[in-house]
């Protein structure tokens, strides 16, 4: 899908910031309207770009220009050559050269600022092309070797397992909790069974592993009375 970019700014006078750009940049005028709904306006771009600028001028409520230092347009030029001869007609028509306030824009390129203090960077290709090659960031005074962030392969990252979702935590603080449930269940059990034991001579020799059918059953009718009565 064709897209076009229209970058919009509101000026101070329209008629002289036509005549800057068209002389400066090579543009020409692709529209233009006036007093529409108390606005005129001019629509500067080249045949077959995809932008253009549109400079607008309020009639009733007019809008002074607040651009910052920041605020650029940065136009890349192919050759050395042709860089000369654009910056050679940016003086020419009007542009002031003024120093960037990002140190990058002043390794190679040259930035201009015209009367409602826009500022237009030109740039040969060959600057950019040789840090995307190189992948650093240079300019005076930059020891650190700062990376583009464009630039090498994405990082990688590894987990020494997987992590656990909200419902496998819960299912497993559950299961802890029934296990410990179970666990205190039976050592109680055992604990009581423990304690109803009796340690009598009789209950003693029932428990005798080599006690004979014949004497446990007597054991155990001589143990009956005893235990009747004591309820």
């Amino acid at each position: 899908m064709l897209r076009h970019l229209r970058i919009a700014r509101p000026v101070s006078n329209l008629v002289r910031t036509r005549a800057l750009y068209c002389e400066g940049l090579g543009l020409r005028v692709v529209g233009s309207f006036e007093n529409h709904e108390g606005f005129d306006g001019v629509m500067l771009g080249l045949s077959g770009a995809s932008y253009h600028f549109e400079f607008t001028h309020c009639r009733t409520h007019p809008v002074a220009p607040t651009p910052t230092p920041e605020d650029l347009a940065v136009f890349y030029i192919p050759t050395s050559a042709e860089w000369e001869s654009a910056c050679s007609r940016m003086l020419a028509a009007g542009f002031k050269q003024v120093a960037s306030l990002n140190p990058y824009w002043e390794v190679r390129g040259r930035t201009y600022q015209d009367h409602d203090g826009y500022r237009v960077v030109r740039m040969p290709s060959g600057a950019m092309s040789r840090c995307l090659e190189s992948g650093r960031l240079a300019w005076p005074g930059n020891t650190s070797g700062l990376i583009l962030p464009s630039c090498g392969p994405p990082p990688t990252y590894s987990l020494r397992r997987p992590l656990m979702s909200n419902v496998e935590a819960v299912e497993k603080r559950n299961r802890v909790h029934v296990s410990l449930l179970s666990r205190r269940r039976c050592h109680g059990l055992l604990h009581r069974r423990r304690a109803r034991r009796c340690s009598c001579h009789t209950c003693r020799c029932l428990r005798r592993p080599d006690l004979s059918a014949t004497d446990r059953i007597g054991l155990r009718a001589q143990k009956a009375p005893v235990a009747s009565g004591a309820r």
